[in-house]
């Protein structure tokens, strides 16, 4: 965000200086609620809200799960695309920078192969606890 100051130092009604004040600070964002996606399935895209300054650049490590990706969308960090390879749960951080600097955030990801589903279970800190267990769709 940006202020623009207009001045007129000889009173001729024109502008003698123009200055621009930027909004500094570093992005802003949120770790989100593990995920699970089936494998060859779109899957909606997930947003990280930017309440900071504007982002430049995200980045993603380690490397999401073939077929993802992370991209800026109306300034915020969005994972979206189709992952193309099951892939077991995993913390991924999510870095939003700026000129004025970062700010990170995580998420668990799990890709599952279609017809299975993962059953994680969590504490309040998106931690997850060691019980964890695949079960088939007829299960």
């Amino acid at each position: 965000m940006a202020t623009a100051f207009f001045t007129d130092l000889d009173g001729d009604n024109d502008i003698d200086i123009l200055s621009t004040l930027y909004q500094k600070g570093a992005p802003n964002i949120a770790n989100q609620t593990a995920q699970i996606y089936i494998q060859d399935t779109a899957i909606t895209p997930l947003i990280f809200t930017n309440t900071g300054c504007a982002i430049s650049s995200c980045e993603v490590s380690p490397l999401l799960p073939a077929g993802l990706g992370v991209n800026i969308d109306d300034n915020n960090c969005v994972i979206s695309g189709t992952s193309t390879m099951a892939s077991v749960s995993q913390i991924y951080t999510i870095t939003a920078t700026n000129v004025t600097g970062d700010n990170t955030a995580t998420v668990y990801i799990t890709v599952v192969i279609p017809g299975m589903i993962e059953l994680i279970v969590s504490d309040i800190d998106n931690e997850p606890l060691s019980t964890q267990r695949t079960l088939s769709a007829y299960e």
